[in-house]
C-alpha cells in the first residue's frame, strides 16, 4: 500500500512541476494569418448579401459605366460634327409642333 502511495506523491509532483514549466504557446506562422484573413474576406462576401441586393448593386455599377461611356461618345460626336442652332430647332418647332415631336 505504502508503495501504491508513494507512486502517487511522485505522479503529483510530476504533474505539478510539468504544470509550472508551461512553455511558452506557439505563435501562428503567416500561413495561418493569410488562411484567417481569407476566411474573413470570404464571411465578409456572403454577409455582403445575396440574390437581388447583390444584383442590383453590381447592375447599376455597370449601367452607370456604360451611361458614362455612351454620353462621352456623344459629346465627341457632337464635338466633331458641330452643334445645332437652337433659333434652327425653335423654327422647325413651331411650324410643325407634332412632326417635331414624333
Amino acid at each position: 500500500m505504502k508503495a501504491k502511495q508513494e507512486r502517487l506523491d511522485a505522479l503529483e509532483r510530476a504533474l505539478f512541476v510539468a504544470r509550472r514549466r508551461r512553455p511558452a504557446p506557439a505563435a501562428p506562422g503567416e500561413r495561418w494569418r493569410a488562411a484567417v484573413m481569407a476566411d474573413i474576406r470570404r464571411r465578409a462576401l456572403w454577409s455582403a448579401g445575396t440574390g437581388r441586393q447583390m444584383f442590383a448593386g453590381r447592375f447599376a455599377w455597370r449601367l452607370s459605366a456604360v451611361a458614362a461611356c455612351v454620353a462621352l461618345a456623344l459629346l465627341i460626336y457632337a464635338m466633331r460634327t458641330g452643334f445645332v442652332d437652337y433659333e434652327e430647332l425653335a423654327m422647325q418647332f413651331l411650324e410643325d409642333p407634332v412632326g417635331f415631336l414624333i
